[in-house]
């Protein structure tokens, strides 16, 4: 028996940012997860979840919740079949936070998806330089907004910080700006260095 099953889903490859490092910028499949595809997965994980006591799925992308209805309609699935099969389920979802509002977060907290990581690129100068959307306008200011607006829907909130030596002192005021509404201390920041591997400008 396998106590624990972890499944990590992307239900969609294309994305609204242009982030300067994407390695997937250029090579998007636009196509989302199909039906057929969510109802297999859903298959397979009634068949794993028979022997574990603990599920966990993560949703990543490209950009996940431009596939919210499908995450939404399998993590309802998923969470029905846990709450029959008595199975502890936690999802977490990994997005840009761009498209993150109150209804979305609600819903998908309803169905056990009780986590988020957000990436922030440091301040607002360099975070819209660096992770703009698709028409070129900078994202930093939504996705403050955002998180504000779902903080109560969520158990955890994970920022990750992408940080290179040019923007390093960030990190601070961003802890401050943080600071300013995690009542609950539910806020953890991660920090993940860039290091230019391929000499790209």
């Amino acid at each position: 028996s396998m106590d624990q099953v972890s499944i990590v889903i992307a239900p969609y490859l294309g994305c609204n940012f242009s982030c300067v490092y994407c390695y997937e910028k250029g090579n998007m499949n636009n196509h989302k997860i199909s039906i057929e595809t969510l109802n297999k997965i859903y298959e397979y994980i009634d068949y794993l979840s028979d022997n574990s006591k603990k599920l966990y799925i993560a949703w990543t992308g490209g950009e996940p919740l431009m596939a919210y209805n499908e995450v939404l309609y399998l993590s309802g699935k998923i969470y029905e079949l846990c709450r029959t099969k008595k199975v502890d389920y936690n999802g977490y979802i990994v997005t840009n936070g761009s498209l993150l509002n109150k209804t979305i977060a609600k819903s998908l907290s309803n169905v056990g998806v009780n986590s988020v990581q957000i990436t922030i690129d440091g301040l607002e100068e360099t975070h819209n330089k660096n992770r703009p959307f698709n028409s070129g306008e900078g994202s930093f200011a939504t996705i403050i907004e955002n998180i504000k607006s779902v903080y109560d829907d969520f158990e955890r909130i994970d920022i990750r910080v992408n940080i290179d030596k040019s923007h390093e002192s960030d990190i601070m005021e961003l802890k401050d700006i943080f600071k300013e509404f995690d009542r609950e201390n539910k806020i953890k920041i991660y920090i993940s260095k860039i290091e230019n591997v391929n000499n790209v400008k």
